[in-house]
């Protein structure tokens, strides 16, 4: 009988929606095994829970929660023989919507976990730190860093459209010398994509040809251009709205190993949450970790 641990992230945004989130996803999950489970407003805590579950050879870790719950527990079981399970109560759900796990249905997304099907895929690694959608330099990064979280449990994606207004006023390009494997790359840019999906943020791509296994970082730049503010808004609207980037002046090249140096530096963000700054060196890491996903029909 395999051995899973269930970590319940009890301040994602959905969870509220469970009147008993252990006992209701407890319910759902229990065929897959002998179950543990631990819930916690705490994305460390849970990661701690979770590592410790990986050394104790775990079969399976099911992260329910948004995509920083997720990210945490892929640093814990990244290239090891852990498999991950994905219960998507977050805001934007990235790596579950790449991945093609229900988003609004609960007991959808248990089933994946129960029965579905293991799958190898990449995951990047920038300075250190394991990500398994993206690495994000500059404006979005900044977004990242200025949404108020207590409006993000109350409002949802409006957090995200106040810190966007916040930000705007506060725009410049920065220069950015790129080192794509061997190549180098010197640019004005808003934004800097590394991405190991193509999802962006609720379904949007940004990344659109990037697959998560495939051995290759989609690195998107929004460059500098004669542009206003307005008119930068627009150009992201557009790709956002699923336009391709190369016809809106955004460029879009392909590596193993992306070396990202600013001036100034810049805030990063990963998975959609803050992480440091630039300077970074991000690569990938091909079939570096297992996770369920609906069984093929």
């Amino acid at each position: 009988m395999a051995r899973a641990l269930l970590v319940i992230n009890s301040s994602a945004g959905r969870v509220s929606g469970l009147k008993n989130p252990i006992d209701d996803l407890y319910t759902c999950l229990s065929p897959v095994g002998e179950l543990d489970a631990a819930i916690s407003e705490s994305i460390e805590e849970l990661g701690s829970v979770a590592r410790e579950a990986v050394r104790a050879e775990f079969d399976i870790v099911i992260a329910a929660g948004g995509d920083g719950t997720i990210n945490e527990i892929v640093n814990a079981a990244a290239c090891s023989s852990v498999t991950i399970g994905i219960i998507p109560l977050g805001t934007a759900n990235v790596i579950a919507r790449e991945l093609n796990i229900p988003i609004d249905d609960i007991p959808a997304a248990c089933s994946v976990v129960v029965s579905g099907a293991s799958r190898r895929i990449d995951l990047g690694c920038a300075s250190g730190r394991w990500f398994a959608a993206m690495a994000g330099f500059g404006f979005d990064a900044a977004v990242v860093h200025s949404v108020d979280q207590r409006a993000k449990k109350v409002i949802g994606v409006g957090a995200y459209a106040i810190a966007v207004t916040k930000e705007l006023a506060k725009l410049r390009p920065v220069r950015y010398s790129l080192y794509l494997d061997d190549s180098l790359i010197e640019t004005e840019a808003s934004v800097i994509l590394v991405s190991n999906s193509a999802c962006y943020a609720y379904g949007i791509k940004v990344a659109a040809d990037a697959k998560i296994d495939d051995g290759l970082l989609d690195v998107v730049i929004f460059e500098k251009s004669k542009l206003n503010r307005i008119g930068f808004l627009w150009q992201s609207a557009l790709v956002l709205m699923g336009a391709r980037a190369a016809d809106f002046g955004v460029k879009t090249f392909r590596a193993k190993k992306v070396v990202v140096r600013s001036v100034p530096n810049v805030l990063m963000h990963l998975d959609g949450d803050e992480w440091g700054s630039t300077p970074a060196d991000v690569e990938i890491v091909p079939c570096a970790l297992t996770v369920k996903v609906p069984a093929s029909r």
